[in-house]
This record gives structure tokens, C-alpha cells and sequence, in this order.
């Protein structure tokens, strides 16, 4: 991905592009959000970025009518290697975005478990498995119910394997 995507919510009060400062430099983000309808202002923050952004490319604007500040950084690093913000600025929480190579994994291990799936054939159901599905259908009239597995332990296993322990 190119872009880095801020959402600041403005704390239920409808702001105007005129009560909005963004300041983008190639390492530095300053966003100050001031109502004129209250007064007060709703939102600071002057920080240097984790990495380097090109400031001519970088967006900003309001969304939900005025409720979101949607600021888009467009990153300096697009490689494989650089693309990856672990944080936004300092003092920023660590993201949970996979990486490039993270969502390689997962489109891999989606691409291989649809194929396993699709060898193995239709899925067949217990007693108690049919008798729940069926109560479900009844529950949900027109709306289509299949039973599937919703587990995460085969796919957090392949993870672990690849990632040698490091997941």
C-alpha cells in the first residue's frame, strides 16, 4: 500500500475545513483540530513520523459530515522492505496492518485451504450439526445458512510454521 490512513474522530462535534490545520513535512505531522462552534479545541498533536512521507502527495479531508478528519500520508518507501509502518509517529501504538509479505502469506494460505477444501469434497455433518443448521434456516427464512468451520487453529498453526515461532 502507498498510502498511511489517520482517522480522528471529532468527538461528535461537527468541525468545518475551517477549523482544521494539517501540516505535513517529509517526517513531521501537525494536526490541530478547533471548533468555532464551541470554542475549544478538540484535538492537538505536533510529532515527527516513523518514516518519510511525500508532503505534495499528502491528503487530507472530512468524512461523516464533518464527525472524521481522514488524513492520507503518501509514503517516501513504497519497496517491500519499506512500505511497512510498524507506527505512525512516536508515541504512536504499535499497528496490527500485516506487511506486504504477511498478506502474501495469508492470500497463500486462503489460496491453499480453498484448494484442500475443494479436494477433500462437501463437508459432512453430525446428527447435531444437521439439527442446528436446520434450526437456523428455520430461524432465518431467506437468508442462506451453511455450516462452515469458523476455527482459526489450523490457520494460527501454518503461521507459526512459517514464521518459525515468531507469530
Amino acid at each position: 500500500d502507498t498510502l498511511v490512513h489517520i482517522f480522528i474522530p471529532t468527538k461528535k462535534v461537527r468541525l468545518a475545513k475551517s477549523d482544521i490545520t494539517v501540516v505535513v513535512k517529509s517526517r513531521h505531522l501537525r494536526i490541530e483540530l478547533s471548533s468555532e462552534e464551541t470554542g475549544t479545541s478538540q484535538f492537538q498533536m505536533d510529532k515527527p513520523l516513523q518514516k518519510l512521507v511525500v508532503p505534495d502527495e499528502c491528503n487530507w479531508q472530512l468524512d461523516e459530515g464533518g464527525l472524521y478528519l481522514h488524513v492520507e500520508l503518501a509514503k517516501k518507501d513504497t519497496s517491500s522492505e519499506g512500505e511497512h509502518w510498524k507506527r505512525v509517529w512516536d508515541g504512536h501504538a504499535q499497528t496490527m496492518a500485516p506487511s506486504a509479505e504477511e498478506r502474501k502469506q495469508i492470500k497463500d494460505m486462503a489460496r491453499d485451504a480453498l484448494r484442500a477444501e475443494a479436494e477433500e469434497g462437501p463437508q459432512v455433518l453430525d446428527a447435531s450439526q444437521e439439527e442446528k443448521l436446520k434450526r437456523w434456516k428455520e430461524l432465518l427464512p431467506g437468508v442462506n445458512v451453511e455450516w462452515g468451520d469458523t476455527s482459526t487453529d489450523s490457520v494460527q498453526s501454518h503461521r507459526e510454521a512459517m514464521l518459525g515461532g515468531y507469530g
